[in-house]
């Protein structure tokens, strides 16, 4: 009967796998084309000499550059602790033989899926406000960066 139990078991976690799998191929697929999109917007910016910044009302370049990087910086720590919530989760779920314990690692595992996008989402942001605010900064970065940014990075 145990026998049949784990066998399900694996049979679902194959079948979240492949969604998974799917997922982060379209991912990214879309993190290529964003990246591919701001590499041609920084080289239009850096043609351009005298290209004029964005003053953002009520709250100034440097709040909206410091929000739009904490709300990435908060989904990226996210992001980077929940796996090992979810594996220490599991292992207490196994040891204790609670099902509340695999029922969260399930839905820590699904929140963690969605966080994922917002993170690349905020990181996308995060690059646009930086090039509205400082665009003479941000095209001279990613020109001293410029393999980072294009083969590393995505």
């Amino acid at each position: 009967m145990e026998q049949h139990a784990i066998l399900r078991r694996f049979i679902k976690v194959r079948e979240h796998r492949d969604i998974v799998k799917k997922l982060s191929y379209s991912l990214l697929t879309i993190g290529t084309l964003l990246a591919l999109c701001l590499l041609g917007a920084t080289s239009i910016y850096a043609e351009e000499l005298g290209a004029s910044s964005v003053e953002f009302p009520y709250t100034g370049n440097r709040t909206a550059v410091w929000v739009v990087a904490q709300l990435h910086i908060l989904f990226a720590a996210f992001i980077l602790g929940a796996p090992i919530f979810v594996v220490i989760s599991e292992w207490l779920g196994y040891r204790k033989q609670d099902p509340r314990y695999d029922r969260l690692a399930k839905e820590v595992t699904k929140v963690t899926v969605i966080l994922f996008s917002m993170t690349a989402v905020t990181g996308g942001l995060f690059i646009f406000v930086l090039l509205a605010a400082y665009p003479q900064f941000t095209t001279s970065f990613i020109n001293q960066f410029y393999m980072v940014f294009a083969v590393l990075y995505p």
